[in-house]
């Protein structure tokens, strides 16, 4: 879906920039730009966009949070000792004390 809003957006550009006589070294100048920096940004699918995954067990959602997570906890210095000590309290970290937060 989100492609083929791109590929309207980019219709609709050129579409304009035939209309208004814009030229073509600044009508390639400006669909460079948005490739670079508009269409070519994809939306990160967070984990409450999901809503399949409400249906595992916690078990299962513990397991996924720790995956997740963990990687980025373990980059603080005294989590990652801590996840040298103690596995399953910082299992229990990344399951209770985070969360996927759209930027």
């Amino acid at each position: 879906r989100r492609s083929t809003e791109a590929a309207m957006q980019k219709r609709q550009l050129r579409k304009f920039f035939l209309d208004n006589h814009v030229s073509t070294h600044l009508g390639s100048r400006i669909m460079s730009y948005l490739k670079g920096n508009h269409f070519t940004q994809r939306k990160r699918i967070h984990l409450h966009d999901l809503e399949v995954l409400k249906l595992l067990p916690a078990s299962l959602m513990k397991c996924l949070h720790t995956e997740l997570y963990l990687p980025y906890l373990t980059r603080v210095p005294i989590l990652h000792h801590l996840s040298n000590l103690n596995e399953p309290a910082m299992s229990e970290l990344s399951d209770h004390a985070t969360k996927d937060v759209p930027y």
